[in-house]
């Protein structure tokens, strides 16, 4: 199925999680969640991939769509994604987002246990 990427005025700063505008496009146009593809955030706006075939009226549907009290003003995206790529091999389950949507750091080998920074009770240096 050929995608199309837009952008819709909600991001990061709004509380919005991927999980957010899932939920709301696969209900408010009745699209199953796996004709959702990649979703990028940014602080003041949000990328994603939709069907390219969508009728007009459920465009107008979403352009109107609140999530987290913000309406998302859905349309095409002017830049068609770039930013929102795919990672080398395909996507996966993730749809090949990674854990750049998250807002967060991934964590290391030792799954982030690593010593240092504020509050951390390991060994101390003493001079």
């Amino acid at each position: 199925m050929k995608m199309q990427a837009y952008r819709i005025e909600v991001g990061r700063e709004h509380g919005v999680s991927p999980k957010d505008i899932v939920g709301a496009i696969a209900n408010e146009a009745n699209i199953s969640s796996r004709f959702i593809g990649n979703i990028k955030l940014a602080p003041n706006f949000s990328i994603v991939e939709l069907p390219a075939e969508m009728p007009a009226d459920v465009q107008q549907k979403l352009k109107q769509t609140k999530i987290r009290n913000q309406t998302i003003d859905l349309k095409v995206d002017p830049r068609g994604g770039e930013g929102v790529g795919r990672r080398e091999g395909g996507g996966g389950r993730d749809g090949g987002r990674g854990r750049d949507d998250r807002g967060g750091r991934g964590r290391g080998r030792d799954g982030g246990r690593s010593g240092g920074g504020e509050g951390h009770r390991g060994r101390r240096s003493e001079k």
